[in-house]
């Protein structure tokens, strides 16, 4: 009998985890990792007690059970601890020594480093701090003292959860330079500058974009992967296929069972070889969650192997996670963990759904169907986390696995074999260059299908209900038992239920499309989001990511016809990086620049943008900008007193309605059933007239083009010019 009958209690438990990261997801509450503990370690007692344990020893099962369950308990007690110590933390002027674990990011300007303190620390649990600094370039291993006030992480909570899954917990503000004392040689560093090295490897025997695409796939390292390829993977809810996963042991299980035999003394070897290998892996690619995840799924299946025994899937999945849950609390909240977890799931449901209907053997049509089995059923596993996650959904899904996949079928085994023969380089260069066919051939299906952009629905408000509807669906199709009518009646019920709510969902979208003003604010961040006939329109107002995220999340639209810049900072840059590779961003409308300075920044915004394939053009405050029923003019300094961070001005009509924003205070005024009035203040408190040196940085009138670093606030003029977002923008002056 198969496991979906035999095992119940595994499969609710499995789709337990989805459920808890959708209810962190929607209502961010930590203590869903206490649900999560709880649950799976009831599963564990039950479902071990069946499957690999005799009846003699299952009193120790369950004291065991019991002790893991107190271990997890105990662990989500740490967190609560730990989110008390590290809310608490402010240190000033702390001097640490730490050892250089990743490079986020570096820039022309700075450089965003995770560096791990070494000796004594008055800090929290074994903490990772996220370092930013404007001096020196540091490399993974580097041994660097630094004088920073240490303080709590400030993101988006969800960004925030994010650093903690990966030990960060606490930001460090530099306030002397960083200096280099040194290398770090111990296990964790080795393991770190291995992956570096094979990272370059890949990159200088293939071309970029297929060297980015192999060290993400491979080591997990996105750092060289392309903004508009993880953009298309995102958007296109196809992000699990570069989430680090038990596919990639797989292969390495597959080559160590082809090469030794499972008999007499070999056996115990190829078990030796086999835990060995999937610990260096899971090393190698630096202990994610995922990979944690599958590793522990493999030694479990390898160990029942060597007893003879049969490993049962949901049974592993839920130890596996339970065990990271213990190591790591705040494990559940990487994304990749997530998306490995769900898309685990998905593929061993379908695998008893091609079990039910005796498919995947036999006659080519037979395997076809497998595949689409298994094309649609992963995915419906995901749409929840992407859902939650990302806010969107993607009708190309389906269509994008089930081309892409029997690509990665031949490109994984080559990369592991390449990874293995990484020290011999005739044969590191020539697996790197059959590994860059297959990659070449998979960018070009995502690209393709990223074409279909208009099928990228995004999914805003009832995405928890939607979650929860197919959070039922996973329940209902891991427990259903007997009966052939009672399965095909109830998988009908509830197609029928998510198609009433999807075509009520996709209505709602459409009504939106054509008229919707959002504003959004976070601290010193304003931005707004404008649409109108399906065009989307951003004005970021502020210098930081997170309010003009939050617009773009809800202008309901996955196309963003303009980014305008009310003024030039640097941040600005990763502004645009991050909205590529969240959105299809058309174009971007910069204030011209007013002095030396500025006009640097402006270049580098522009060679950014351009890099990506984003157009760049420059406005003069006070054009009118339209798009579709919209009409905004242009943003105007109003001043700048002592801050380079001015306050902003300017107004839109969008289908009648008037939107403003403006130096009177923050406020709102809905004046009508289709107008909202949004005005809002951004920098610094006017504190009486400008003195004669301080002037408004921007361009204005031609005629003072000229002299353009002394232009008083005074000689802003109202000159109105028409700038129409499309395909052809033209400029206008609508006075004639």
């Amino acid at each position: 009998m198969h496991f979906l009958e035999k095992r119940p209690v595994g499969a609710f438990s499995t789709s337990f985890f989805v459920f808890a990261c959708v209810l962190y997801c929607s209502d961010k509450n930590v203590r869903s990792i206490a649900v999560i503990g709880a649950f799976l370690v009831f599963a564990a007692v039950i479902i071990t007690g069946r499957s690999l344990v005799v009846r003699g020893v299952r009193v120790a099962v369950t004291a065991l059970s019991a002790g893991l369950l107190t271990a997890s308990l105990f662990s989500v007690m740490t967190v609560d601890i730990w989110l008390a110590q590290i809310e608490d933390s402010s240190f000033e002027d702390a001097r640490i020594t730490g050892v250089v674990q990743s490079v986020v990011s570096k820039t022309s300007y700075s450089g965003y480093y995770i560096v791990k303190p070494l000796g004594d620390s008055s800090l929290p649990g074994d903490v990772k701090l996220y370092l930013t600094c404007d001096s020196g370039e540091f490399a993974v291993g580097d041994k660097i003292c630094f004088t920073a006030d240490i303080m709590p992480i400030e993101r988006p909570k969800d960004y925030k959860y994010s650093l903690y899954s990966d030990g960060v917990l606490l930001f460090c503000d530099v306030t002397e330079d960083v200096r280099l004392v040194g290398r770090s040689y111990d296990i964790e560093t080795r393991f770190s500058m291995m992956r570096d090295s094979v990272s370059s490897r890949l990159t200088s025997e293939m071309s970029e974009e297929c060297g980015g695409f192999a060290k993400a796939l491979l080591l997990g390292d996105r750092s060289g992967l392309p903004a508009n390829v993880k953009r298309d993977f995102r958007c296109l809810g196809i992000s699990h296929i570069l989430a680090l996963s038990g596919t990639h042991l797989t292969v390495i299980f597959a080559l160590v069972r082809k090469l030794i035999p499972n008999r007499g003394k070999l056996r115990f070897l190829r078990f030796l070889i086999l835990f060995g290998g999937v610990l260096f892996y899971m090393a190698l690619t630096g202990l994610p969650a995922s990979v944690v995840r599958s590793g522990i799924m493999f030694i479990i299946a390898a160990t029942a192997d060597l007893i003879n025994r049969k490993a049962d899937s949901f049974t592993s999945l839920s130890v596996a996670v339970l065990v990271i849950c213990i190591l790591n609390p705040f494990a559940p909240f990487d994304v990749g963990l997530q998306l490995s977890y769900a898309a685990v799931v998905g593929l061993v449901i379908s695998d008893g759904i091609q079990k039910m209907l005796r498919v995947g053997n036999g006659s080519a049509l037979s395997r076809i169907s497998s595949k689409i089995i298994s094309a649609f059923t992963v995915p419906a596993f995901l749409l929840p986390l992407l859902w939650l996650r990302f806010g969107e959904i993607s009708l190309v899904s389906p269509l994008a696995n089930l081309l892409l996949v029997p690509l990665l079928v031949p490109i994984l085994p080559v990369l592991v074999i390449l990874l293995m023969f990484s020290f011999i380089t005739p044969l590191f260069s020539a697996f790197s260059a059959v590994s860059e066919i297959f990659i070449s051939a998979v960018l070009m299906i995502v690209e393709a299908c990223a074409k279909l952009s208009d099928f990228i629905l995004p999914m805003r408000g009832t995405a928890s209900f939607v979650a929860m509807m197919l959070f039922g669906i996973a329940v209902v199709l891991a427990i259903m038992t007997h009966g052939r009518m009672r399965k095909i009646s109830g998988c009908v019920s509830i197609m029928l239920l998510s198609a009433v709510i999807f075509v009520s969902q996709l209505s709602q979208i459409c009504d939106q499309r054509k008229m919707n003003v959002y504003y959004a604010s976070s601290g010193n961040d304003d931005a707004i989001a404008l649409a109108s006939d399906g065009c989307t329109v951003l004005v970021d107002i502020g210098m930081y990511q997170t309010a003009i995220m939050k617009a773009a999340d809800n202008g309901l639209s996955m196309r963003i016809d303009a980014l305008v810049l009310t003024h030039l900072h640097r941040n600005h840059r990763r502004t645009v990086n991050m909205l590529y590779e969240g959105y299809y961003l058309k174009s971007i409308w910069l204030p011209v620049p007013y002095n030396e300075e500025s006009e640097k920044v402006f270049e580098e915004i522009s060679e950014d943008a351009e890099s990506i394939g984003v157009t760049v053009y420059s406005y003069v405050p006070g054009e009118m900008i339209s798009f579709g029923n919209c009409r905004m003019t242009a943003p105007v300094i109003e001043w700048i007193g002592g801050s380079s961070h001015p306050a902003i001005k300017f107004s839109a009509e969008c289908d009648g309605g008037e939107v403003s924003y403006g130096s009177a205070g923050a406020s709102w005024d809905v004046s009508s059933d289709n107008c909202v009035r949004i005005v809002g203040v951004h920098g610094h408190e006017a504190n009486g007239a400008l003195s004669d040196d301080e002037y408004l940085y921007t361009v204005i009138p031609s005629a003072c083009a000229e002299n353009f670093d002394s232009i008083p606030v005074s000689s802003v003029i109202s000159d109105l010019t028409e700038i129409c977002f499309g395909d052809s923008p033209t400029v206008r002056d609508v006075r004639k």
